[in-house]
């Protein structure tokens, strides 16, 4: 099967085993291929993992999660960025509710609003980008300020940011600021934030149409990932460039068509989608990536399409529905919202708690907390 055809003239690459570089001057690499065929597929959680579990996330009156926006964990706790909210709640491991910082203001240490958030392993801290103060604070589990960072040259960051090792990275998405009109802005991770440098053209056809996919970042060890907004390859960053790491490669009926980007920039994003024929593989977002897989979900066929690349057998694992055959009328639809250790993680919608084993059931009502499904896949 050939490789889908980059949405965007402007970033396509050469692969499979042809070496590939980008237009920012970048050293050239070889990407691997995720090869598949894009289809709905319903599919048993027990068939498909080797272990799972619900671990419900405990709720007090001023403990009220209303979106998951980013999840995370460490050894003895999670972390959700709640940004309707602007808040930051912590659990225990056991989903026990811990503390809740929100230091949403106009004061010493507070952020007039949280664009996005991360989780500094290296010093357990939280990490919150407020663009209009030009600023990331850092919070210890408690909510005490740790930190807080100046961005020099602002206006050449963006609104969904990243760390890693010695740099920062930010998401410019498809609605840069400033001049450069590239995506991705790369920093130093010091005292006052420097701008080092940019790269990844955004293809004039999507600058200024607003939008940004799921989770565009993700880390695994020494390595971070980024996948843009509408693209079609996943890229390992570094401070001293950005390189394809994996492509996706689809039959020819399925890419894009070239000539949708050929005319004036869309309008926005729901311009753009209503051209989009039903049959093509689409808007690829939610990364994820640990040892054994790399995760993403695409648009196809008016559905979100879960897919799992194995690093180790090459395979694909696809699927648009989880269900269970303990539970039988469970029905599972939603993207994943991180990784912990082997496992991956999404959450149950409230309409589904009536599905859920009856020790968890009972417990819940419609202000409860979310529930989390972990699971681990078995190797395919």
């Amino acid at each position: 099967m050939k490789r889908i055809v980059n949405y965007f003239l402007g970033i396509s690459l050469l692969i499979s085993n042809i070496a590939c570089g980008d237009r920012n001057g970048n050293r050239t690499v070889k990407s691997t291929p995720i090869t598949f065929e894009p289809y709905r597929q319903e599919v048993f959680l027990e068939d498909i993992a080797d272990d799972f579990y619900y671990l419900p996330l405990g709720t007090t009156s001023n403990f009220f999660i209303q979106d998951i926006n980013k999840l995370f964990f460490s050894d003895s706790t999670i972390i959700v960025a709640d940004f309707r909210q602007q808040t930051i709640f912590v659990f225990d491991q056991d989903g026990v509710p811990k503390s809740r910082i929100n230091r949403l203001g106009q004061g010493p240490g507070e952020y007039p609003q949280m664009a996005d958030a991360l989780f500094d392993e290296e010093n357990g801290w939280v990490e919150v980008l407020s663009p209009k103060l030009k600023k990331i604070f850092s919070y210890d589990m408690e909510g005490k300020l740790m930190r807080e960072r100046k961005i020099l040259d602002g206006k050449k960051s963006g609104l969904r940011f990243a760390k890693q090792n010695d740099f920062y990275v930010f998401d410019r998405g498809t609605f840069p600021r400033g001049k450069d009109k590239n995506r991705l802005a790369i920093y130093s991770n010091e005292e006052n934030m420097k701008f080092i440098n940019s790269y990844l053209a955004i293809p004039p056809a999507i600058i200024g149409m607003g939008y940004a996919g799921g989770r565009a970042f993700d880390t695994n060890g020494d390595s971070l990932y980024y996948l843009p907004t509408l693209g079609d390859t996943i890229y390992s960053v570094s401070k001293e460039g950005v390189n394809a790491a994996y492509h996706l490669d689809v039959p020819k009926e399925n890419q894009i068509s070239r000539t949708l980007f050929g005319g004036k920039a869309f309008k926005d994003f729901a311009e753009y989608s209503s051209q989009i024929d039903s049959k093509w593989v689409d808007d690829p977002t939610w990364l994820l990536v640990n040892n054994q897989y790399v995760y993403f979900r695409y648009s196809y066929s008016s559905s979100m399409i879960n897919l799992f690349y194995s690093k180790q057998s090459g395979k694909v694992k696809q699927f648009d529905l989880y269900k269970s055959r303990l539970n039988p009328e469970q029905r599972l639809m939603n993207a994943l919202k991180a990784k912990r250790g082997d496992y991956f993680v999404t959450t149950i919608h409230p309409t589904q708690y009536v599905n859920l084993p009856e020790k968890i059931r009972n417990k819940l009502n419609d202000k409860s907390n979310p529930v989390l499904l972990l699971f681990k896949l078995k190797d395919f």
